[in-house]
């Protein structure tokens, strides 16, 4: 949460350095003082309501962001203060973070890229190609064991490759 820290005084020290006032300006303001009522009291509505002001403000920044062309300093400054934005959205919403168990949205489960067999890590798409096959292969001999193949095919060679496509 350190980090979070870092962040919110560099957006602070980002806010000091324009003078205009934007709607970006504001609703960066706004989420800066909701993350600062999250981190006073930790609760699951100051959770949502830092989080879905800190979305807001992201969304305000891009758009100023895509207006902005002339001033090359002003683009970078703006890019800055949204990486520092998504920086703080981020943390907010890790589930190892401390504020993780206020997050009342529904978690999705991860899909699993790796499998752990006998202590070696294999793909879970080699073993789903590997199931394939072995299905493949006993579709194959229950067909041609049955004699389906052989009598009620023109080409044998053509329907064990329909089969396994």
């Amino acid at each position: 949460m350190l980090e979070v820290g870092h962040a919110v005084i560099d957006l602070r020290t980002e806010l000091t350095r324009t003078d205009t006032a934007t709607t970006a300006r504001a609703s960066i303001m706004q989420a800066l003082h909701h993350v600062a009522r999250l981190f006073d009291r930790p609760t699951p509505r100051r959770f949502d309501a830092a989080l879905s002001a800190t979305t807001l403000a992201i969304d305000d920044l891009r758009a100023q962001l895509d207006t902005v062309r002339e001033r090359c300093e002003e683009r970078h400054r703006l890019q800055r203060m949204s990486s520092h934005l998504h920086f703080i959205r981020t943390a907010l919403l890790d589930p190892q973070s401390p504020l993780g168990h206020l997050n009342s949205r529904p978690k999705e489960r991860p899909m699993p890229r790796d499998i752990a067999i006998l202590d070696a890590y294999i793909p879970t798409i080699l073993l789903l190609f590997i199931a394939g096959g072995l299905l493949t292969w006993f579709i194959d001999r229950l067909l041609a064991a049955d004699g389906f193949v052989s009598r009620g095919v023109a080409s044998v060679a053509l329907s064990r490759v329909s089969v396994r496509v």
